[in-house]
């Protein structure tokens, strides 16, 4: 799950994991505390898609330079 096909540690797959992980128990608190379900901010779609995109952006360059 957190590796490329090629074997090696996905960096962008275990930082969106760990910052996904880390919003949902945030938000748990939040809803536990507060007695409210906090919203998703924007900016936090931008960061898990910009890491997952910047990954798939790098294989899918080094798969056509090397063609």
């Amino acid at each position: 799950m957190f590796q490329e096909e090629n074997g090696k540690w996905s960096f962008s797959r275990i930082s969106t994991a760990v910052i996904l992980l880390f919003y949902i128990s945030f938000s748990g608190y939040i809803a536990i505390t507060e007695k409210k379900i906090p919203d998703l901010p924007d900016n936090l779609y931008l960061l898990l898609l910009s890491l997952y995109g910047v990954n798939k952006f790098a294989t899918a360059l080094k798969s056509f330079a090397s063609k």
